[in-house]
């Protein structure tokens, strides 16, 4: 099975021959215009412009709905926008055309945990009896340990790709 990136090469590929079809001066600019937008997405990405990153990877999967890769980082924007039922099905459509990728079912199972510690926060400040309140807190203490134990500090949360 082919790696996420070369796969992300692949689909770019034929990107440039199909664009070639459309005449000379095409491929160049089918090309050169989505490899643009994808390094202007990681730029972003990496620089903690979100919105822009989210933008650029919005834009290439909009002209390649396959790439994986795109699908990845526009989950891992979300995930840190705490945008977590997005990030999940982003997660998931990278899995639905990469199911062997381990960094994206990290990824999915930290943005579950994200979203049920949001769950368990928001019920924390509405319960208003000592029961349970005691009951989510205890829960809230077990999935923090979940997601911030496991994890080095140096790394964080999400699991990054390297730009290809």
């Amino acid at each position: 099975m082919l790696g996420p990136a070369l796969r992300t090469l692949l689909i770019l590929g034929v990107t440039v021959l199909l664009a070639g079809c459309a005449g000379e001066g095409g491929v160049r600019d089918a090309s050169g215009d989505l490899f643009q937008q994808v390094a202007a997405a990681d730029q972003a990405y990496a620089e903690g412009r979100l919105g822009d990153a989210e933008r650029g990877y919005r834009a290439v999967i909009a002209r390649v709905p396959k790439d994986a890769y795109a699908w990845f980082r526009l989950g891992n924007v979300q995930l840190r926008q705490g945008q977590y039922t997005a990030a999940i099905e982003s997660y998931r459509a990278v899995l639905a055309r990469e199911p062997g990728w381990e960094k994206a079912y990290y990824n999915l199972s930290t943005a579950y945990l994200m979203a049920a510690r949001a769950v368990l926060v928001s019920g924390l400040s509405h319960v208003r009896h000592d029961t349970a309140e005691a009951r989510l807190g205890t829960r809230l203490e077990a999935v923090d340990r979940l997601i911030y134990e496991a994890v080095p500090a140096a790394t964080g949360t999400v699991a990054s790709e390297a730009a290809p």
